[in-house]
Protein backbone atom coordinates (compact mmCIF):
# COMPACT_ATOMS: atom_id res chain seq x y z
CA UNK A 1 0.00 0.00 0.00
CA UNK A 2 1.29 3.29 -1.00
CA UNK A 3 0.59 6.14 1.14
CA UNK A 4 -0.01 9.40 -0.51
CA UNK A 5 1.18 12.04 1.75
CA UNK A 6 -1.14 14.96 1.66
CA UNK A 7 0.26 17.85 -0.25
CA UNK A 8 1.47 20.62 1.89
CA UNK A 9 1.71 24.23 0.70
CA UNK A 10 4.94 25.67 1.89
CA UNK A 11 4.70 29.47 1.71
CA UNK A 12 7.83 30.96 0.32
CA UNK A 13 9.42 33.64 2.39
CA UNK A 14 8.25 37.14 1.26
CA UNK A 15 10.69 39.09 -0.74
CA UNK A 16 9.59 42.58 0.30
CA UNK A 17 12.24 44.41 -1.73
CA UNK A 18 11.84 42.32 -4.84
CA UNK A 19 10.08 45.18 -6.69
CA UNK A 20 13.00 47.48 -6.08
CA UNK A 21 15.13 45.80 -8.73
CA UNK A 22 12.52 46.41 -11.37
CA UNK A 23 11.88 49.97 -10.21
CA UNK A 24 15.49 51.14 -10.18
CA UNK A 25 15.69 51.99 -13.92
CA UNK A 26 12.49 54.00 -13.67
CA UNK A 27 13.71 55.82 -10.57
CA UNK A 28 16.94 56.71 -12.35
CA UNK A 29 15.01 58.03 -15.35
CA UNK A 30 12.78 60.15 -13.09
CA UNK A 31 15.79 61.57 -11.25
CA UNK A 32 17.54 62.42 -14.52
CA UNK A 33 14.44 64.14 -15.89
CA UNK A 34 13.99 66.14 -12.68
CA UNK A 35 17.64 67.18 -12.73
CA UNK A 36 17.52 68.34 -16.34
CA UNK A 37 14.27 70.23 -15.70
CA UNK A 38 15.68 71.92 -12.61
CA UNK A 39 18.92 72.95 -14.32
CA UNK A 40 17.66 73.91 -17.79
CA UNK A 41 14.08 75.17 -17.38
CA UNK A 42 14.96 78.49 -15.67
CA UNK A 43 16.86 79.42 -18.81
CA UNK A 44 14.05 78.52 -21.20
CA UNK A 45 11.22 80.97 -22.04
CA UNK A 46 7.72 80.02 -21.06
CA UNK A 47 5.22 79.20 -23.84
CA UNK A 48 3.60 82.59 -23.23
CA UNK A 49 6.92 84.36 -23.69
CA UNK A 50 7.62 82.42 -26.86
CA UNK A 51 4.27 83.41 -28.40
CA UNK A 52 4.71 86.98 -27.19
CA UNK A 53 8.13 87.16 -28.83
CA UNK A 54 6.78 85.79 -32.08
CA UNK A 55 3.81 88.15 -31.94
CA UNK A 56 6.02 91.19 -31.25
CA UNK A 57 8.30 90.21 -34.09
CA UNK A 58 5.32 89.99 -36.44
CA UNK A 59 4.00 93.37 -35.31
CA UNK A 60 7.43 94.97 -35.70
CA UNK A 61 7.78 93.54 -39.20
CA UNK A 62 4.30 94.80 -40.14
CA UNK A 63 5.00 98.27 -38.79
CA UNK A 64 8.32 98.48 -40.63
CA UNK A 65 6.66 97.37 -43.86
CA UNK A 66 3.85 99.93 -43.44
CA UNK A 67 6.37 102.68 -42.66
CA UNK A 68 8.36 101.80 -45.76
CA UNK A 69 5.27 101.85 -47.97
CA UNK A 70 4.17 105.20 -46.55
CA UNK A 71 7.65 106.61 -47.06
CA UNK A 72 7.77 105.50 -50.69
CA UNK A 73 4.21 106.69 -51.36
CA UNK A 74 4.79 109.99 -49.59
CA UNK A 75 1.98 109.52 -47.10
CA UNK A 76 1.69 109.01 -43.36
CA UNK A 77 3.55 111.62 -41.34
CA UNK A 78 2.95 115.34 -41.89
CA UNK A 79 5.52 116.85 -44.23
CA UNK A 80 6.72 119.41 -41.69
CA UNK A 81 6.96 119.39 -37.85
CA UNK A 82 4.62 122.37 -37.43
CA UNK A 83 1.82 120.47 -39.19
CA UNK A 84 1.65 118.09 -36.24
CA UNK A 85 -0.06 120.85 -34.27
CA UNK A 86 -2.32 123.83 -34.72
CA UNK A 87 -1.70 125.52 -38.06
CA UNK A 88 -2.94 129.09 -37.90
CA UNK A 89 -2.16 129.82 -41.54
CA UNK A 90 -4.18 126.84 -42.76
CA UNK A 91 -7.08 127.88 -40.50
CA UNK A 92 -6.98 131.43 -41.86
CA UNK A 93 -6.97 130.15 -45.44
CA UNK A 94 -9.88 127.79 -44.71
CA UNK A 95 -11.97 130.73 -43.50
CA UNK A 96 -11.08 132.50 -46.74
CA UNK A 97 -11.91 129.66 -49.15
CA UNK A 98 -15.10 128.82 -47.23
CA UNK A 99 -16.43 132.36 -47.50
CA UNK A 100 -15.28 132.52 -51.13
CA UNK A 101 -17.54 129.53 -51.78
CA UNK A 102 -20.42 131.27 -50.00
CA UNK A 103 -19.84 134.40 -52.06
CA UNK A 104 -19.90 132.43 -55.29
CA UNK A 105 -23.27 130.98 -54.28
CA UNK A 106 -24.67 134.44 -53.54
CA UNK A 107 -24.94 133.68 -49.82
CA UNK A 108 -24.08 135.87 -46.80
CA UNK A 109 -20.54 135.30 -45.57
CA UNK A 110 -19.95 133.35 -42.35
CA UNK A 111 -19.07 135.30 -39.24
CA UNK A 112 -16.15 133.93 -37.26
CA UNK A 113 -17.18 132.80 -33.76
CA UNK A 114 -14.47 132.26 -31.07
CA UNK A 115 -16.65 129.71 -29.26
CA UNK A 116 -17.24 127.64 -32.38
CA UNK A 117 -13.54 127.89 -33.21
CA UNK A 118 -12.64 126.62 -29.75
CA UNK A 119 -15.03 123.68 -30.13
CA UNK A 120 -13.65 122.89 -33.59
CA UNK A 121 -10.04 123.06 -32.44
CA UNK A 122 -10.69 120.84 -29.41
CA UNK A 123 -12.40 118.26 -31.59
CA UNK A 124 -9.61 118.32 -34.20
CA UNK A 125 -7.02 117.63 -31.49
CA UNK A 126 -9.19 114.90 -29.95
CA UNK A 127 -9.54 113.16 -33.33
CA UNK A 128 -5.78 113.36 -33.84
CA UNK A 129 -5.15 111.89 -30.38
CA UNK A 130 -7.59 109.04 -31.07
CA UNK A 131 -6.52 108.64 -34.72
CA UNK A 132 -10.16 108.68 -35.77
CA UNK A 133 -12.07 111.09 -38.00
CA UNK A 134 -15.62 111.18 -36.63
CA UNK A 135 -18.25 113.25 -34.81
CA UNK A 136 -17.55 111.81 -31.36
CA UNK A 137 -19.34 113.79 -28.61
CA UNK A 138 -21.20 115.88 -31.17
CA UNK A 139 -24.12 116.38 -28.78
CA UNK A 140 -21.82 117.83 -26.11
CA UNK A 141 -20.47 120.41 -28.55
CA UNK A 142 -24.01 121.24 -29.66
CA UNK A 143 -25.01 121.84 -26.02
CA UNK A 144 -22.02 124.12 -25.47
CA UNK A 145 -23.17 126.15 -28.49
CA UNK A 146 -26.72 126.36 -27.18
CA UNK A 147 -27.11 130.01 -28.21
CA UNK A 148 -27.64 128.72 -31.74
CA UNK A 149 -30.85 127.10 -32.91
CA UNK A 150 -28.92 125.01 -35.43
CA UNK A 151 -25.50 123.38 -34.95
CA UNK A 152 -23.70 121.51 -37.72
CA UNK A 153 -20.22 120.09 -38.21
CA UNK A 154 -17.84 119.04 -40.99
CA UNK A 155 -14.77 116.87 -40.35
CA UNK A 156 -11.98 115.71 -42.65
CA UNK A 157 -8.58 114.04 -42.41
CA UNK A 158 -5.70 114.02 -44.88
CA UNK A 159 -2.64 111.85 -44.26
CA UNK A 160 0.70 113.41 -45.07
CA UNK A 161 0.92 116.85 -46.66
CA UNK A 162 -2.17 119.03 -46.48
CA UNK A 163 -3.14 122.65 -47.05
CA UNK A 164 -6.37 124.65 -47.01
CA UNK A 165 -7.39 123.92 -50.63
CA UNK A 166 -6.84 120.15 -50.26
CA UNK A 167 -8.84 120.05 -47.02
CA UNK A 168 -11.67 122.17 -48.41
CA UNK A 169 -11.81 120.09 -51.60
CA UNK A 170 -12.79 117.01 -49.57
CA UNK A 171 -15.77 118.88 -48.15
CA UNK A 172 -16.67 120.34 -51.52
CA UNK A 173 -16.79 116.88 -53.13
CA UNK A 174 -19.12 115.52 -50.44
CA UNK A 175 -22.79 116.51 -50.91
CA UNK A 176 -23.54 116.40 -47.17
CA UNK A 177 -20.52 118.47 -46.17
CA UNK A 178 -21.07 120.89 -49.03
CA UNK A 179 -24.69 121.19 -47.93
CA UNK A 180 -23.56 122.57 -44.56
CA UNK A 181 -21.25 125.11 -46.22
CA UNK A 182 -24.01 126.55 -48.42
CA UNK A 183 -26.83 126.23 -45.85
CA UNK A 184 -28.44 129.67 -45.60
CA UNK A 185 -29.66 129.02 -42.06
CA UNK A 186 -26.04 128.69 -40.82
CA UNK A 187 -24.52 132.11 -40.19
CA UNK A 188 -21.48 131.58 -37.96
CA UNK A 189 -18.45 129.31 -38.19
CA UNK A 190 -15.42 128.14 -36.27
CA UNK A 191 -12.55 126.18 -37.81
CA UNK A 192 -9.89 124.01 -36.16
CA UNK A 193 -6.92 122.15 -37.65
CA UNK A 194 -4.63 119.73 -35.87
CA UNK A 195 -2.15 117.36 -37.50
CA UNK A 196 -4.11 116.76 -40.70
CA UNK A 197 -7.53 116.71 -38.99
CA UNK A 198 -9.79 119.67 -39.78
CA UNK A 199 -13.17 120.65 -38.35
CA UNK A 200 -15.79 123.21 -39.31
CA UNK A 201 -18.41 123.94 -36.63
CA UNK A 202 -21.42 125.94 -37.75
CA UNK A 203 -24.11 127.81 -35.86
CA UNK A 204 -27.31 129.49 -36.99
Amino acid sequence: MKWHHPHKYHRRPRRQWRWLGKAVPYLILILMTATVTWVVSPHLPSPTEVFRTVDNASVDASLKAAAYIEKVAGIGEPSSPEQRWYDEEVVKELYQVTNDARREQGLPLFERDPLLESLAQEHAKDMCDRRSCDHYRFNIRAERASQYDVFAENCVYISGYYDAPSLFLQWELSPLHWGNIIDRSLTHIGIGVYGGYAVQDFGG
